[in-house]
């Protein structure tokens, strides 16, 4: 049984690239437009501001990155551009974390609602319950710039 609360969505990808190749894929700018949407920016440095053209849901983000270890963990708060900064509901964080796998790289993304009365003390590390993202078509992008390399490949996991 899991530890993470019941509305936490997590998904997970294991790539036939580098971490170092899907760093790169996630923080590069074309790597950006092509997993958060045409117009994302999101700098790799931690305190730096995000601002996310979100194609999933059609709602422009905006938010901080707060956690940078590169080719490993990369970690942001985001919340929906017209809401007044992570105080409302729709605040989350999401984790991203690359390990070595063999030659490849097991990725894992994790979405977790912030908890209201820790994100007002200025905790952003706390995890409460969480509205659905999908993340697969997140995961699906990377794996899209790293398949238009010509030496990686994909492995599915079970």
């Amino acid at each position: 049984m899991s530890d993470a609360p019941a509305d936490t969505h997590t998904t997970v990808t294991d790539l036939d690239a580098a971490p170092g190749e899907v760093w790169q894929a996630l923080t590069s700018p074309e790597g950006v437009d092509a997993w958060l949407g045409n117009g994302s920016h999101l700098s790799p440095v931690e305190g730096s501001d995000l601002d996310v053209a979100d194609i999933e849901t059609g709602v422009r983000k905006r938010g901080r990155v707060d956690t940078v270890e590169p080719g490993r963990r990369l970690g942001f708060v985001w919340w929906p551009a017209q809401q007044r900064g992570d105080d409302g509901d729709a605040a989350s964080r999401v984790v991203i974390q690359l390990v070595p796998d063999g030659d490849g790289t097991h990725l894992t993304v994790t979405e977790s609602p912030l908890d209201i009365s820790l994100r007002r003390t200025g905790v952003t590390d706390a995890t409460a319950s969480l509205g659905v993202h999908a993340w697969v078509w997140r995961a699906a992008a990377v794996e899209v710039d790293l398949l238009s390399r010509p030496h990686v490949l994909v492995r599915p996991t079970c």
